[in-house]
């Protein structure tokens, strides 16, 4: 098989990163899903580019859940300056690192004995909810899922979630984007999500 090769800049992001362990893995993975080879360049060069912002932002391997994903997918896409070469096609780097969560939650990594974080467990348990009491459509309950993600992980990152600790602050401080380039308009963007 035709190996896979990225650019210097993406490779060595990759190989550096908490997730250099599984590129192999990953590959072989997507190539049993019969993926073309150009598709999987394009994939393990997306990942790359989340890898290089998971060490930025100090998150490791076990904090790794979708709620990480709609962090870098909403907050460091729109204003990404990181260099070139670097992909920064949303709906590329949204399927290659959803791949990559499937890998690892089939890993466990880290001895994992759930394959799911703390946040993770509460937005399943919050999804069912939305499901079985309010009764929401699927889009919905995707939509409020993500925006509570995003905040849950913007509040209290790797931490227990801890409701009780929430305040009007946070909450202000999440939905006018502050600290993050934002500004009122971004109210208008939740709540069309």
């Amino acid at each position: 098989m035709k190996p896979i090769i990225l650019q210097p800049g993406p490779q060595a992001w990759l190989s550096s990163s908490i997730l250099s362990a599984y590129q192999d893995r990953y590959v072989a993975r997507l190539r049993q899903d019969r993926y073309a080879h150009n598709v999987i360049r394009v994939y393990l060069a997306s990942v790359a580019h989340f890898a290089r912002w998971l060490d930025e932002q100090h998150i490791g391997l076990s904090s790794l859940c979708t709620a990480v994903l709609d962090r870098f997918l909403n907050d460091h896409l729109p204003i990404c300056s990181c260099r070139q070469p670097v992909r920064r096609t949303r709906h590329e780097l949204r399927t290659a690192i959803r791949h990559l969560l499937r890998l690892l939650e089939t890993e466990e990594p880290f001895g994992r004995s759930t394959s799911k974080n703390a946040l993770s467990r509460d937005l399943a348990r919050f999804d069912a909810y939305m499901r079985d009491v309010a009764g929401l459509a699927e889009t919905t309950r995707r939509q409020r899922g993500l925006i509570v993600g995003r905040f849950l992980a913007q509040t209290f990152g790797s931490d227990d979630i801890d409701v009780t600790k929430i305040d009007t602050v946070a909450m202000r401080r999440f939905v006018l984007g502050e600290g993050r380039g934002g500004a009122p308009g971004r109210c208008a963007s939740l709540a069309v999500r």
